[in-house]
């Protein structure tokens, strides 16, 4: 399945020119070993249960970074590999970095009372008290080891988007292991195939090779988003017209015929989405699609009946495999776990809230809501156990502290404008996947736990770090930050 776009000339060696130095061919073998690694990782991850497990989890851990490691050599061979750097991307970083220092400093012991989380001062003198900011260093440190991993991941596709073949070989990548996943969770549903890998999941929704549905709808839509910018931007180029009419029989002739087979991953990973029966999901599809529509197509008419043809297919698929989703939005309200008598999602915001107030400013530590959340349970929850807060953000907010979670969110925000900014001055498509997947995840995160399944965490680096970084080599090639090409 290959990802079409305009092809960039290659000029053939001049007689007599010398060749590329043994540095130089060290440094690019380095690169690609570092890019088909991660292409390695993006279709292994989803198997094992999103790599919830500890063993998936490390391994993620120790080839995200030895893939780092080898790309850094690569680097440090080539003398004139200077990376694209715009000066939101500069920013973005160096709040990251700040962020993943807080995180580090959290769980070392502290100079006084103040900055230990109060948890230590109730614990006896033996053993010897942690004293650390955070409720639970171990859980902090694991949880570390994962982010790092995502961030060596992101760094990865960064780097390899400044060659834009490797680039688009490494997004098809992402979009063929999302399908495989999507083909796999509507044929295990189909063939009522309840365990795998020794673990009973349960048919009641479709699901895949996750625990929960909602991470599986997760999954698929950052393969679903990603094909929808594509086709999208064919639409754009290749589907515009005068007149109304003409516009739509190009939109038509170019989904099925042309474009067939990314119609048709369209499809599939569609279907899979909606089988799912997940309502963060669905709404969040539907909210990013609402932004990439006219930011791709603008406001013609034209382009509106290209529009029109996409969301009429997507209605045929929700018709024909959305029956799980129609039917829980169909039970959303009255009674739904939004409800705050239901011990659910609002229950459980509150808790965070109440959790927020008593360490607004250090946060109880980066990865411990577990702990967090069987500190200041109550009687709304006198059987359920929220392993997750149901709010990536509020959660960030929770562990970390306002200026951290505050700091890490503007930097995605530096991002995601750095995509969008690259995607408008050269028209690509990557940098806006890199924006649209950006968009997705942040707003399933609102009501959904996405971000912290490392399968879904390590796919949307990838490819947010494919659209960041051809975002900067675009922005770097029109002369707006200087930068020198690999």
């Amino acid at each position: 399945m290959a990802i079409k776009f305009r092809t960039e000339r290659i000029e053939p060696a001049v007689a007599g020119e010398r060749g590329p130095s043994a540095r130089s061919r060290a440094a690019s073998a380095l690169a690609a070993i570092a890019t088909a690694g991660s292409a390695v990782v993006l279709l292994v991850v989803p198997w094992p249960l999103g790599s919830v497990g500890s063993g998936p989890s490390w391994f993620l851990v120790f080839a995200a970074w030895t893939l780092l490691v080898l790309r850094a050599f690569g680097l440090l061979l080539r003398a004139d590999g200077r990376v694209p750097l715009p000066r939101p991307v500069a920013v973005a970083a160096g709040l990251g970095v700040a962020v993943l220092l807080w995180a580090t400093v959290q769980t070392l012991p502290g100079p006084g009372s103040e900055w230990a989380h109060p948890i230590w001062r109730d614990l006896p003198e033996e053993p010897t008290p942690a004293h650390t900011p955070s409720l639970d260093p171990d859980a902090t440190r694991a949880a570390l080891a994962r982010l790092f991993a995502y961030v060596a991941l992101g760094v990865l596709a960064y780097l390899a988007a400044r060659r834009r073949a490797r680039a688009e070989r490494l997004a098809t990548i992402a979009i063929a292991a999302t399908a495989l996943q999507a083909a796999f969770g509507l044929l295990r549903t189909a063939l009522g195939l309840e365990t795998i890998f020794g673990v009973d999941l349960g048919l009641e929704r479709t699901n895949g090779s996750f625990v929960n549905p909602n991470h599986f709808a997760a999954y698929v839509n950052l393969g679903l988003v990603t094909v929808a910018v594509l086709l999208l931007e064919d639409f754009r180029r290749h589907a515009d017209a005068p007149r109304f009419s003409a516009a739509l029989a190009r939109g038509v002739r170019l989904l099925f015929e042309k474009r067939f087979l990314l119609a048709a991953v369209f499809a599939l990973l569609a279907m899979a989405s909606f089988a799912s029966g997940s309502r963060g999901g669905f709404a969040a599809l539907v909210l990013t699609l609402a932004i990439a529509l006219p930011i791709q197509l603008g406001a013609g008419r034209a382009l509106f009946a290209v529009a029109l043809v996409l969301v009429a297919f997507a209605a045929v698929l929700i018709a024909t495999a959305g029956t799980p989703t129609l039917e829980r939005l169909d039970s959303l309200l009255p009674a739904s776990e939004f409800h705050p008598e239901a011990g659910g999602r609002l229950a459980i915001f509150a808790l965070a809230l109440s959790a927020w107030r008593e360490r607004p400013w250090l946060g109880h530590g980066y990865g411990t809501w577990p702990a967090v959340f069987h500190l200041f349970r109550d009687e709304r929850f006198p059987i359920v156990v929220f392993d997750y807060a149901h709010n990536t953000w509020l959660e960030l907010l929770v562990e970390l502290g306002a200026p951290a979670a505050v700091a890490l969110l503007v930097a995605f925000v530096l991002l995601s404008a750095c995509s969008l900014r690259g995607y408008e001055r050269g028209r690509e498509p990557l940098p806006m996947v890199g924006f649209a997947v950006g968009s997705y995840l942040a707003l399933h995160g609102l009501v959904d736990f996405p971000a912290q399944i490392p399968a879904i965490a390590a796919t949307f680096a990838v490819l947010f770090g494919l659209g960041v970084g051809r975002a900067a080599a675009i922005l770097a090639r029109s002369g707006r930050d200087r930068a020198s090409p690999e």
